[in-house]
């Protein structure tokens, strides 16, 4: 799972794994998404013209304990 951002000015498609159809998304969204092919040649191309930030999703956060008095 990774962070996809699109920066490009206008929309792109990506495959995700478990996925009928590829999803879209418009300049300036971002989603976790995860991707079919992550060293796709066409995403790295994309990234490397800063179209696109692929970067590892977050952690999930965790709520801390209940400290017991």
């Amino acid at each position: 799972m990774v962070q996809v951002t699109n920066r490009a000015r206008g929309a792109r498609l990506f495959w995700v794994r478990g996925e009928a159809a590829p999803r879209r998304l418009g300049p300036g969204e971002s989603a976790d998404l995860d991707l079919l092919d992550r060293d796709d040649p066409l995403l790295r191309a994309w990234e490397a013209a800063g179209e696109v930030v692929i970067a590892d999703a977050p952690a999930p956060r965790r709520r801390p304990r209940m400290r017991e008095v």
